[in-house]
C-alpha cells in the first residue's frame, strides 16, 4: 500500500512548514506513520470522542462539584454551611489592603494616601 505524506513546503520559514513539521512529529511520535489510513481514522476519531466527552463533562459537572466543595469547605472552616465565603474573602482582603496601607488604629480608622514615591 502506498501512503502519501505530504512534501515539506519549500519555505521554511513560514507558518505552513512550522504546521507541516508539527504534524510530521506527531505522525512519528504516536506511530501514525505505521498504520493504515483506516487505522488512522479510527484511532483519531476515537482520541477526538474521549477529549470531547471530558470536556463536556468538566463543563457539565464541575460548577455543581464546586458548589458542593464550597458549602463542605464552609462547614469545616466556618462550622456552619451556609456561611458566606465571598463575605469572607471580601473581609480577609479588606484586611489586608488595610495593614498594607497602614491605616486601622494607629492611623484612627483612616486610610493613609501614599504618594507615588513612597511604595
Amino acid at each position: 500500500m502506498v501512503r502519501w505524506y505530504p512534501e515539506a513546503p519549500a519555505d521554511k520559514r513560514g507558518w505552513r512548514y512550522a504546521i507541516w513539521k508539527k504534524r510530521m512529529m506527531l505522525s512519528s511520535t504516536l506511530g501514525f506513520s505505521m498504520l493504515q489510513t483506516w487505522e488512522t481514522v479510527l484511532v483519531l476519531t476515537l482520541l477526538f470522542a474521549l477529549t470531547l466527552i471530558f470536556w463536556l463533562s468538566v463543563f457539565n459537572l464541575y460548577p455543581r462539584y464546586f458548589a458542593y466543595l464550597s458549602r463542605r469547605f464552609s462547614y469545616y472552616v466556618f462550622e456552619d454551611e451556609n456561611a458566606s465565603l465571598s463575605a469572607a474573602l471580601r473581609e480577609w482582603a479588606r484586611e489586608g489592603v488595610r495593614r498594607v496601607l497602614g491605616s486601622g488604629a494607629a492611623a484612627g480608622g483612616k486610610a493613609k494616601v501614599l504618594a507615588a514615591g513612597e511604595l
